[in-house]
């Protein structure tokens, strides 16, 4: 009996230990697919900002037409499908900066549609593109930030 506890203690350490570790490396599998997610996210955000830009840069006679994205994609960044990933993926901070850019992005389309002759740029210190410019920005450095990536000067 006295050589038995030995081995009965010995095997339940070996199960625990086994446990532990195949669910140690779950969490390790899990923490590393949320983190490709994210970074796929945060790719997707940049996209979107530097399409956002190179809009800005056109109404205000900046740049040309040409948006390198679009032949290669197709079509614009899909915002609902990448506000879904932020609110999944993102922190506060990162949401609400992503927030604060998709009113302003609305805003300043609504205010081209109601209020923007198109045969003439749109001035700069316009109040919906002053706000959209501060947005993108924000929803840079938020992303940056929350991606561990350095602030761009």
């Amino acid at each position: 009996m006295s050589e038995l506890v030995p081995a009965v203690i010995g095997v339940v350490g070996t199960l625990a230990g086994t446990v532990l570790g195949v669910t140690i490396q779950r969490w390790q599998q899990r923490a590393a697919m949320l983190q490709d997610a994210r970074l796929a996210l945060y790719s997707e955000v940049f996209i979107a900002l530097a399409s956002s830009e190179r809009w800005i840069a056109r109404m205000t006679g900046g740049a040309s037409d040409y948006d390198p994205i679009k032949p290669q994609q197709g079509m614009t960044p899909d915002l609902g499908a990448i506000s879904g990933r932020v609110l999944l993926l993102s922190t506060a901070a990162t949401r609400r900066t992503w927030q604060e850019y998709l009113d302003a992005l609305h805003d300043m389309q609504f205010y081209l549609h109601e209020h923007a002759d198109w045969n003439r740029l749109v001035p700069s210190d316009t109040p919906p593109l002053v706000r959209l410019v501060s947005a993108v920005e924000d929803a840079y450095r938020a992303v940056r930030a929350e991606a561990g990536l350095k602030a761009n000067t």
